[in-house]
């Protein structure tokens, strides 16, 4: 179906909705996801989200959002597209996200960006009052892991 859109009518994958109706065959009511990328995450629509970024979709909050969502196989398909890790790392470590957190570190996340994401989260002072013991764990474990790998 995505195919089909995009080739005959040009449906064109990063517009946002708010762009003036450049989506307007369509009729994707987007507004509060923004691209049509960030709607398929969002509704854990993985192998739309596939098809869009295969015709070039651009990436941009859409990976933030499968953390928020809690979703790991869209966690990876953004992560194996590009998106960043580390700040990924930060946006999992927040939202309590064990698995979302262990790929972000296996795709390369920066673990101090994560950890400096968090302080800045808690010390707001509202519900948020930091990471959970099992994400300390975790992180902590990959700080060992690359030490020792820069020690080899």
């Amino acid at each position: 179906m995505i195919p089909h859109l995009i080739n005959t009518y040009h449906l064109d994958v990063n517009a946002h909705d708010s762009c003036g109706g450049l989506n307007e065959l369509v009729k994707w009511d987007v507004t509060q996801h923004g691209s049509p990328l960030n709607y398929a995450v969002y509704y854990r629509n993985v192998p739309a989200a596939e098809v869009l970024l295969k015709y070039g979709a651009n990436i941009g909050d859409a990976c933030a959002i499968a953390i928020e969502k809690k979703s790991a196989p869209a966690v990876k398909l953004l992560l194996d597209a590009g998106a960043d890790p580390s700040r990924g790392l930060g946006i999992a470590i927040t939202q309590g996200f064990l698995e979302g957190a262990q790929l972000c570190l296996e795709y390369g996340g920066d673990i101090a960006i994560g950890e400096a994401r968090d302080e800045y989260h808690a010390g707001f002072g509202g519900p948020y009052t930091g990471m959970s013991s099992e994400m300390r764990k975790l992180l902590d474990v990959w700080k060992d892991k690359r030490l020792q790998d820069v020690k080899a």
